[in-house]
């Protein structure tokens, strides 16, 4: 499985709460794409009160905010760490922005970007096609041990709350847990 979609009740909340927290920081202010770890849990008690009903809090590892500029599409490529779902959540995001999943028999590689900044990508990159496109404005869970990448075709910041959810997240016992969620798999 590489992704899940889900409604998050109090969506709007956990949005407008996260944008008052990001409004404090200079992270928008920022020329190119980043991934930004807060040193901290952000203090937003509506998001947490969303992870203690969906029994989610015991498996966060981290959470991470992940800024994408306009025009930009990052890499193919698979997230390093000690995890393999994240529950990504729109902070700012609009219709011309999706996370795009692909499927390739090449084994993944070191790569390094112009910036020195290395990650697991693919050479054959630019003959890959993704087979599904997901837009960012919808929550969801994605296998980030499978090969993706974001696409903000759009003329603004995309900026998305990385909850990254340690190996003892169980997808499958999640999905049966949480049957009233309207919960789109692939």
């Amino acid at each position: 499985m590489q992704f899940q979609t889900l409604h998050l009740p109090y969506l709007e909340d956990i949005i407008k709460e996260s944008q008052e927290r990001l409004a404090k920081t200079d992270i928008l202010d920022l020329t190119e794409s980043n991934l930004w770890y807060p040193d901290e849990l952000p203090n937003l008690p509506i998001l947490e009160k969303v992870l203690k009903e969906l029994n989610l809090v015991e498996h966060v590892h981290r959470v991470a905010m992940h800024v994408t500029m306009p025009g930009v599409t990052i890499p193919v490529h698979l997230d390093t760490g000690p995890f393999n779902w994240s529950l990504n959540i729109p902070v700012q995001s609009f219709d011309d922005s999706f996370v795009a999943l692909y499927e390739t028999d090449e084994l993944p590689e070191l790569l390094h970007l112009p910036n020195d900044v290395s990650y697991m990508g693919y050479r054959s990159e630019d003959k890959m096609r993704p087979h599904t496109k997901i837009p960012s404005h919808q929550p969801l869970l994605l296998n980030v041990k499978k090969p993706h990448n974001v696409i903000n075709s759009s003329d603004r910041v995309r900026v998305m709350m990385l909850i990254r959810l340690n190996r003892s997240f169980n997808i499958e016992a999640f999905i049966k847990e949480n049957q009233s969620m309207k919960l789109k798999a692939s």
